[in-house]
């Protein structure tokens, strides 16, 4: 009886922690804004790239119950941060701080590209509850690494480090709009 009693309460906790398919309700405006980042190139930001393989974006996409929240970022400083349900911050990377960990965040992604697997179509799903995915915007096309949540948190995953640097810009992103409100 003990035993069974363990693997429910085991079986209960793995579900809790594992993602789950989510119907979100997605806002036009947010399929727009979200269309344009994945259209981002470097030319279009004014960016010239030495290397042949360069980060010049991330969008990061966390699945929470309600919504997904999509973090860009890109090598100029440019950061948003949107919201799958309607609303958002624009204009993040006019402040010094946040354009700053932007450049460093996404200077940074360029070490974790071997983790990453490339994109073969233009369909870029979002992801599911507890969910994270990271999209890497190079000039060899876009690569991609997902992983919940949970892992990526406690240092479980081979992007934590990534993931930890992503939670400081959006720090930076709400001082900012706290300071702006």
């Amino acid at each position: 009886m003990k035993e069974k009693t363990i693997l429910i309460l085991l079986l209960t906790l793995l579900n809790f922690c594992s993602k789950e398919k989510m119907n979100y309700e997605i806002s036009e405006t947010y399929k727009g804004l979200r269309s344009n980042a994945f259209s981002i190139t470097p030319e279009s930001i004014n960016l010239s790239l030495n290397k042949q393989n360069s980060v010049y974006g991330i969008v990061m996409e966390t699945g929470y119950p309600d919504a997904v929240v999509s973090l860009i970022s890109l090598a100029d400083g440019t950061t948003s941060l949107y919201f799958s349900n309607g609303g958002g911050m624009i204009g993040i990377g006019e402040h010094e701080k946040p354009k700053a960990k932007s450049i460093f965040f996404t200077n940074e992604a360029n070490n974790y590209l071997p983790f990453t697997q490339q994109e073969k179509s233009n369909q870029f799903r979002l992801p599911e509850k507890n969910e994270v995915i990271f999209y890497f915007l190079t000039t060899n096309g876009i690569f991609s690494f997902a992983d919940l949540e949970q892992n990526l948190g406690n240092e479980k995953s081979k992007l934590s480090n990534l993931f930890f640097i992503a939670h400081e810009l959006i720090t930076e992103a709400r001082l900012v709009s706290d300071k702006n409100n």
